[in-house]
């Protein structure tokens, strides 16, 4: 489960111990003046995903790091056509965030609040 807090400046997202072994890193830092825009979508499959670069991948659950291209594409918690949250970002490795968790529209709201201010 992904613990998520949000200040005036940022969003951190606390991993669960599986992803924090796929990705390598205990956590993700958001900066919310980076935030492109956030929707609440059907996750795509992996065909609109990309190649996954993850070198642990979970079979059967789209948890990961993606390419298409040049783009980079996070994919935390959820499976093919699941509501999720696509968080789109100005930042220069991370291109897209998706997260359908059971607080995913929760989150949407408070980032869409926070950004626009």
């Amino acid at each position: 489960m992904v613990t998520v807090s949000i200040t005036e400046k940022a969003a951190v997202l606390a991993l669960s111990r599986r992803e924090r072994v796929l990705f390598g890193r205990p956590s993700l830092s958001i900066e919310l003046n980076r935030v492109a825009g956030v929707s609440l979508e059907p996750l795509p499959d992996k065909s609109k995903l990309g190649v996954r670069v993850t070198r642990r991948p979970l079979f059967g659950s789209l948890v990961g790091e993606w390419r298409l291209g040049s783009s980079r594409v996070l994919v935390l918690k959820g499976r093919t056509g699941s509501a999720a949250l696509k968080i789109s970002l100005k930042h220069p490795t991370i291109d897209q965030i998706w997260y359908s968790g059971s607080d995913a529209e929760q989150l949407g709201q408070v980032l869409i609040n926070k950004t626009t201010k």
